[in-house]
């Protein structure tokens, strides 16, 4: 039971990680297009 706690505790950080990674890399792509002119 603890095994597959962790197993679900792990897969669940790197679909968090994986999520901040492109939420983040979505907000430096539109910071960057305003802030450069286009």
């Amino acid at each position: 039971m603890s095994g597959m706690r962790s197993t679900v505790n792990r897969v669940l950080l790197a679909l968090a990680g994986l999520l901040l990674t492109a939420v983040g890399g979505a907000v430096l792509a539109v910071g960057l297009g305003a802030s450069l002119p286009s």
